[in-house]
Order: structure tokens, then sequence, then C-alpha cells
């Protein structure tokens, strides 16, 4: 079993699937041992650890790199974060497929118009409709239809009536 089949078995179980957050190898490797069944990676939390900055930009390589990493120094799934795909849909297809090839079990691909530390805003949802069949299409192309696609919203964020965002 590939480990996206294992994570899909993981959150189809009917229980509550708790993902710390891995930054790194090392805290990757402290999740597991404790105990946890899978990991999650935030780009934030990388960025801190690669750039030294929580406000910076994190490259897709930046972010493979770290993310590869992480996959190599573990034995349990592990779920990226794909921020925003880095682009439009066919952008999101090559994103997905460079993170498959991390070893990734599933990958979070978020709404939101990166920016760090200045306003959030999404984009159209017919766009990121877009966005997450494109990164379906990419992962059955990989031979790896299992791959969890875990479509995020910011839209709470995103405005400034957290209301508005339910729209």
């Amino acid at each position: 079993m590939n480990k996206s089949s294992e994570l899909r078995e993981l959150l189809s179980a009917g229980e509550t699937l708790v993902m710390p957050d891995a930054y790194d190898p090392i805290s990757a490797l402290i999740i597991e041992r404790a105990g946890f069944k899978a990991v999650q990676c935030s780009g934030g939390s990388i960025s801190i650890a690669v750039l030294l900055q929580a406000e910076a930009d994190l490259s897709l390589e930046e972010n493979l790199e770290a993310t590869r990493r992480i996959t190599c120094s573990v034995s349990v799934p592990v779920m990226a974060d794909g921020e925003d795909g880095y682009g439009d849909p066919n952008t999101v297809a090559d994103t997905v497929r460079k993170f498959i090839g991390a070893g990734v079990a599933g990958i979070n691909i978020e709404d939101q118009i990166l920016s760090r530390g200045r306003e959030c805003s999404i984009v159209d949802a017919d766009l990121m409709v877009e966005k997450i069949k494109s990164a379906r299409r990419a992962a059955i192309a990989e031979e790896n239809p299992d791959l969890i696609i875990n479509a995020r919203t910011d839209a709470l964020r995103a405005y400034e009536h957290r209301t508005d965002g339910l729209r």
C-alpha cells in the first residue's frame, strides 16, 4: 500500500486523525515516535525554519526540498502544504507532480493569493475548482489516484466581516 492509500485509509477510519505540524526531519521524527499516524507540513513553519522569517514567501523549490527531507525521515504518511499551487491550473498540475515525486501522501491547496504579511485575498471560486480538477488529473496521470487533495479556504480571513466569507 502506498502512502496516499494509507492516509486515505486513516482518514476514512471514522476517528479523528491528528496530524501535528513538522517543519524539518527532526520534528517529523518526534511526531512519528510520539505515536502519531501522519505528519502535516506547514509552509509557514517551513518558511520560519528554512528562511528564518515568518513573513517570507517560500518558493516551490524550497518547499519541495524541505518536504522531501521530511518524507524521507519518517515512515508515516506526510501531507504537504502546496500553498496556492504556485500559480494557475497548469502550474498546479506541475506542482502536484513534483510533490508526489517528493514522496507526499497528500497536499493542501489553498484559495488564498500568496501574499504573506499583506492583506489576505482569495481567488475566484471557479478558478479554484479548476485548480483542484487539475491537481486530481495530475495525481491520476502520476498513477497515484489515492493522493489526498485538501482544498483549503481562507475565505473567513479574506473579508472584514467573517460572515461575508461564508457566501
